[in-house]
């Protein structure tokens, strides 16, 4: 949950409140345009009305959604994210309640998606 808007030299915000962490991925290439799939084993209920920018106007009433790496040094950086920027897109790309489909969407530099069902 985004809350608080303090960041860390790389980036983050390490005081939220971690609803869920995806196992760890190696030997990832930087420069990848294959997808990568990190399934989540056990069940995180999203609330939608909180998908939107982390942003400090949002305090408490959004998710951070942080795609980080850490280098050979162990030192951790925020390569991606929802705190919103210049040239950024953040949303919900499809919702569709029919075919259980809600995919949330996150760009431009590096992108990833989350794709939900519905409950």
């Amino acid at each position: 949950m985004y809350s608080e808007a303090a960041m860390t030299d790389g980036f983050l915000c390490s005081n939220c409140p971690v609803i869920y962490t995806s196992p760890l991925i190696r030997e990832v290439n930087h420069s990848t345009i294959t997808g990568i799939t990190i399934p989540v084993n056990k069940k995180i209920i999203i609330d939608k009305k909180l998908v939107r920018f982390a942003i400090p106007e949002n305090l408490n009433s959004a998710y951070l959604i942080t795609l980080m790496a850490k280098d050979a040094s162990g030192k951790t950086y925020s390569l991606q994210s929802n705190r919103g920027g210049g040239g950024t897109y953040f949303g919900v790309l499809t919702e569709d309640l029919t075919n259980n489909k809600f995919i949330v969407q996150n760009g431009p530099l590096s992108d990833y998606k989350l794709v939900c069902d519905f409950e």
